[in-house]
């Protein structure tokens, strides 16, 4: 891993900074964890730069269709379609908001994290939460509050990984945005085996 980081990413990234232009890495393979990942970032002190974890099932996965009779999609293939119905195009990080109890972006898989992005008009947020969280949560959800919105809301709703929607109850004071999420109603999922985590999404829909 230390070759490939020294002889091949950082020579090519060298390479790139030195005409003015900067570097976008993709393609970590699925086969490797995200403790590799994290590894790199700490071998190198990359934490100095920006960075944004996000990966997804190929829409084309095999394992996303019941072969049937009868044909569908199977639960995986729910979950990417969840996933493309809420990011159709282009992304952007977000992070102009802030949480009680207070969620960061988080690297591993395990802990709780959670991800802000822009898309089109609408700010959509990707929360994972620990089993331990999600029990000490249960009863009260989470707070969102986002400063310096300029945009008017039209609506938010929450969404499960099979795309159940749920609209979620707002108050909008200028460019003061409050809201909280329940997920009473949601179930944690074991994660690759390790542990069970609860994920969902909250869609800010904006009439931008």
């Amino acid at each position: 891993m230390e070759e490939w980081v020294d002889n091949i990413y950082i020579s090519a990234a060298k390479v790139i900074r030195k005409h003015g232009c900067y570097v976008v890495f993709g393609g970590w393979a699925c086969c490797n964890p995200l403790e590799d990942f994290y590894y790199v970032l700490n071998y190198h002190d990359a934490y100095s730069d920006k960075y944004k974890v996000f990966w997804y099932q190929m829409e084309e996965d095999e394992r996303c269709f019941v072969k049937g009779p009868p044909f569908g999609l199977t639960t995986l293939g729910r979950y990417v379609l969840t996933f493309a119905n809420l990011f159709p195009e282009e992304i952007l990080a977000f992070d102009e908001f802030q949480t009680t109890p207070k969620l960061t972006f988080e690297i591993r898989e395990e802990e709780d994290s959670i991800e802000g992005f822009t898309c089109g008009k609408n700010i959509v947020f990707v929360v994972h939460l620990s089993e331990e969280r999600y029990q000490a949560q249960i009863s009260f959800g989470i707070d969102f509050e986002l400063y310096d919105l300029k945009e008017k809301v039209r609506k938010i709703e929450r969404f499960s990984v099979e795309g159940e929607a749920k609209n979620v109850n707002f108050v909008q004071d200028g460019t003061y945005l409050r809201f909280r999420v329940p997920f009473s109603d949601l179930t944690p999922q074991r994660i690759k085996e390790v542990r069970k985590m609860l994920l969902f999404y909250v869609s800010v829909e904006t009439y931008k």
